[in-house]
């Protein structure tokens, strides 16, 4: 036979075992005096409550039974909170209030497509990879602080292949190493102001494979270290798969030609 609730019982080791109802779960459960405050019947529960949560109720529109869902809920999903009429009209009557409300995920009517032209008529453009609220000093001042940055690099397949070639015709050279602060060739030789470059057939544009692609700044930078006294070699990476040692040989060329124009 039960015991009454806030009866006593004592166990065998003489601890002073009460029985209660939990405040959330209205469960009954039993605990010792001394370890435990008689609230609620497991740690479970005393979050729940903490949280002010309801253990149950029902959906609006489809009856389902909803458990553990915060105070005020009253729909099991957004499916059934979409179907409520009342739900709907209460939409359409806060989206004519506040006109913003129709922009989260549908149309934005022309009328307040017009208001907020006008709204930002005449300021500038604060995206930053655009540019549009920097001025032209400051822009180039970001631009060489770019290029004085430490970034970790990984070398592709024809780079390290470019580099095997030249190692393999004994010719020092740095790798990756920014030149008048406008670009970073793949390898150099400094002494000799030579700048190395491995282009990919994707990415650069390679008129064999990909015509259609314009080179433009790749040129610019050529042309730009042309006028600085650099001698600039472009390898395209079809060429380099084809014959791994093409890099090497035509750097030693030159290096040659060069040592023969000091000879005469």
């Amino acid at each position: 036979m039960a015991k009454p609730f806030g009866t006593k019982n004592t166990n065998t080791y003489g601890h002073c075992l009460l029985t209660a109802i939990c405040k959330f779960c209205k469960k009954s459960f039993t605990y010792y005096k001394s370890k435990g405050c008689g609230k609620f019947c497991s740690r479970k529960c005393y979050r729940n409550a903490k949280k002010n949560l309801t253990p149950y109720g029902h959906c609006k529109l489809c009856g389902k039974t909803l458990r553990y869902h915060y105070e005020g809920v009253k729909y099991c999903s957004r499916k059934c909170m979409g179907l409520d009429p009342d739900y709907r009209e209460n939409d359409r009557i806060r989206n004519k209030l506040h006109p913003t409300r129709s922009c989260l995920g549908r149309v934005m009517p022309e009328e307040e497509k017009q208001r907020k032209s006008l709204k930002m008529k005449g300021r500038p453009c604060y995206v930053s990879w655009k540019g549009g609220h920097r001025s032209e000093i400051t822009i180039e001042k970001i631009r060489k602080a770019r290029l004085r940055q430490v970034i970790p690099f990984y070398r592709t397949k024809i780079e390290l292949k470019a580099e095997e070639s030249l190692i393999k015709h004994s010719i020092t050279f740095i790798s990756q190493q920014h030149i008048e602060e406008c670009t970073i060739p793949d390898q150099i030789i400094s002494e000799r102001k030579i700048a190395i470059y491995e282009d990919g057939c994707y990415w650069h544009g390679c008129s064999e494979h990909f015509p259609e692609r314009k080179r433009k700044v790749d040129d610019a930078i050529t042309n730009y270290l042309i006028k600085k006294g650099w001698r600039v070699f472009r390898f395209w990476e079809h060429d380099i798969n084809k014959n791994p040692d093409i890099v090497g040989l035509t750097i030693e060329q030159e290096l040659k030609k060069e040592v023969c124009k000091v000879e005469v």
